[in-house]
């Protein structure tokens, strides 16, 4: 049975072909007073899926940073409180009884970070699966204590007196972050998140790493798992050299691009909500 918190809480959740997962995740957000789901041009049945759950469907270009989306969502909700979420989370059922026991007393908070343990393969990873630790925490803001610049690294900017706290965890259970669930899908995972993560970089002004981006996630992952036979050759024998080659071509083209226009106009001509 789900408790709802005594603050009002707006969920957001971001989907970009995400049917697989959505539905698990918009059931364990059902307590929400308000609950989006922004479409970032899905070709899948994710609006379908979001249909069932969410109070409001919000569309957006998937050229779009995930700050600059959430940013933009954020202008919509209702409520000052704001989670942050992605369709792979899993909310435990204890987390709306935390927060009603959190929220009413947090008068200098402006964001609780809310601990995320990732899986793959149903075992559990020892970090984020890219190695970055800002999607170690499932983010709860208040809106009217903080300012949003999705074109920073930090992107939550504090107002004064207000902080930036971790949620205290009374029971031991972390938000669940199902990653991936098979070997034959880290490939496709991979070629896909390292444009993503290339243009995060880009658009807040941080520097490329390529190695980051390319060798260490895949491998910082298999690492942790007894790796099959058939995939040891693989591994072997795959060249460095070449595995860094094809990374640079993905990264190369995004960078090219221009950085959407979409990107820096009203929230309004941004996003919409969906038919």
């Amino acid at each position: 049975m789900h408790h709802k918190p005594l603050a009002n809480i707006t969920a957001i959740v971001l989907c970009h072909n995400d049917a697989g997962h959505l539905d698990d995740c918009l059931r364990t957000l059902r307590w929400a007073d308000e609950l989006f789901v922004v479409n970032m041009q899905s070709t899948d049945n994710t609006l379908e899926i979001a249909s069932r759950w969410a109070d409001r469907i919000l569309s957006c270009p998937k050229e779009l940073s995930l700050e600059s989306a959430y940013t933009l969502a954020t202008e919509f909700a209702r409520n000052d409180w704001v989670l942050l979420a992605h369709p792979n989370d899993r909310m435990p059922q204890s987390l709306t009884r935390e927060l009603q026991t959190i929220l009413p007393f947090s008068q200098t908070t402006c964001t609780l970070r809310i601990p995320r343990q990732f899986y793959f393969r149903n075992k559990p990873l020892a970090q984020t699966p890219w190695g970055q630790n800002q999607h170690e925490h499932l983010l709860l803001l208040n809106t009217q204590r903080c300012s949003l610049n999705p074109h920073q690294p930090n992107w939550v900017v504090p107002h004064q007196n207000f902080t930036i706290d971790d949620m205290p965890l009374l029971t031991t259970m972390p938000v669940r972050h199902q990653w991936l669930s098979s070997y034959s899908q880290l490939p496709k995972q991979w070629f896909s998140q390292i444009p993503v993560q290339g243009m995060r970089l880009y658009q807040t002004g941080q520097h490329v790493d390529l190695h980051a981006l390319t060798r260490k996630p895949i491998t910082n992952r298999l690492r942790f798992f007894q790796q099959p036979p058939q995939l040891k050759p693989l591994l072997a024998k795959t060249s460095h050299a070449l595995f860094n080659a094809l990374s640079a071509g993905v990264c190369l083209m995004h960078q090219l691009r221009k950085t959407p226009k979409t990107a820096t106009v009203a929230p309004t001509q941004a996003m919409q909500k969906a038919a």
